[in-house]
């Protein structure tokens, strides 16, 4: 997902995709709506990156054993 958007222009529409990814990420514990409620403007974009570098992190590292004969 995260390379499919230009975080340096991001559209409103990809914003709300983001937020929405990051929504279901938690278990749709807060809608959208609350979410934005809840961060600050200058905290979007640093939190939705480190959300998904978390996921990719946990995936990179569940996978990196894969393939090797041990």
């Amino acid at each position: 997902m995260s390379q499919e958007i230009n975080f340096d222009n991001i559209l409103p529409e990809e914003l709300d995709k983001l937020m929405d990814y990051i929504v279901e990420l938690f278990g749709n514990q807060f809608s959208r709506d609350e979410l934005y409620d809840g961060l600050a403007s200058k905290d979007l974009i640093p939190t939705i990156t480190k959300c998904i570098n978390e996921v990719v992190g946990e995936v990179s590292s569940a996978t990196a054993g894969e393939g090797k004969n041990g």
